[in-house]
């Protein structure tokens, strides 16, 4: 009986690939993909608790191309081209300063050129909607010198031209980003996709003020020409 299950089983399995081989074929579907996109995007960072700093996030955005290579139905490699905006803002933790001439936060103004580079899985494919789950690379290179906005408190507001802190953010940052997505066909040749992907980052952006690596949460919206 147990032998029985399990060639039942195996032969639904076998029909269902050779159900969804048939489907992907060069008459009816699309091997190459390229488009627009962009959303927000989350940081966390962890601050070095001996900075005496707060952090405190505040949304971001991405925007780019994007393009892909459809292997297999169930395999694609996709690469994208990305401007992300890095924006953060820390409080300083010092005590009240009777002229208010002490700082009181810091928003740090970043951009970077990301290249996100991923291998995806189709766990769901029909002719006009799938779903997949990616797994790869992201080298990231800084757009200019990131630029440092002191709040006192006394309320002034000033850029600041310190080289301290500003100095210490890396030009290049690297993390592995994980993903879902989801694609719907209007037709053959058009389609959007959304997305939602985290990135787990294995370089400070900051080597003084950040204890360890951030990471990064994504959530974009495409739109694509397949053919």
């Amino acid at each position: 009986m147990r032998y029985t299950v399990l060639f039942l089983a195996f032969g639904l399995a076998l029909l269902f690939v050779q159900k969804l081989e048939a489907q992907y074929n060069y008459g009816i579907f699309n091997y190459y993909t390229v488009g627009v996109k962009g959303g927000l995007d989350i940081y966390q960072y962890s601050m070095d608790p001996k900075r005496s700093v707060e952090y405190e996030m505040i949304p971001n955005y991405s925007f780019g191309v994007s393009g892909a290579w459809y292997y297999r139905y169930w395999l694609e490699f996709h690469m994208d081209i990305m401007f992300a905006n890095r924006d953060f803002t820390v409080n300083w933790l010092y005590p009240p300063d009777p002229d208010g001439n002490v700082p009181a936060s810091s928003r740090y103004k970043l951009n970077y050129l990301s290249f996100p580079m991923q291998a995806r899985a189709n766990f769901i494919y029909t002719r006009y909607f799938k779903m997949n789950v990616g797994l790869g690379i992201m080298p990231e290179f800084r757009v200019r010198p990131p630029r440092e906005i002191v709040t006192y408190q006394n309320g002034i507001t000033e850029e600041s031209f310190d080289d301290f802190l500003v100095n210490d953010f890396h030009r290049a940052l690297f993390g592995f980003p994980g993903s879902l997505h989801m694609k719907i066909n209007f037709n053959r040749h058009f389609s959007t996709e959304i997305s939602a992907s985290y990135i787990f980052y294995v370089v400070k952006m900051n080597k003084i003020l950040m204890d360890k690596p951030g990471k990064g949460y994504y959530f974009n919206l495409g739109f694509y020409y397949d053919w």
